[in-house]
């Protein structure tokens, strides 16, 4: 039990630290399929993952037809 608790516990952590990016959530902008960008930091000159607004499109399998939802694309709902 103390093994699973402790596992999801550092499961939590990892996924705080990835949904803490340096980069602004944004809107699509025409060259983005997906749901994740990069940006610079400026920091240590190197490169941070960003997300686009839950609801944007992207290409699930074909253009357009997915829909973003945390940073994840999806099959856009009939």
């Amino acid at each position: 039990m103390r093994a699973a608790v402790l596992t999801w516990a550092l499961v939590g952590l990892f996924l705080v630290e990835e949904a803490s990016s340096k980069c602004p959530t944004i809107k699509r902008r025409p060259q983005d399929t997906n749901c994740n960008y990069y940006c610079r930091n400026e920091a240590d000159n190197g490169w941070e993952e960003g997300f686009l607004l839950d609801g944007q499109t992207c290409n699930y399998e074909t253009s357009n037809d997915g829909e973003c939802r945390d940073g994840i694309c999806y099959k856009a709902s009939v």
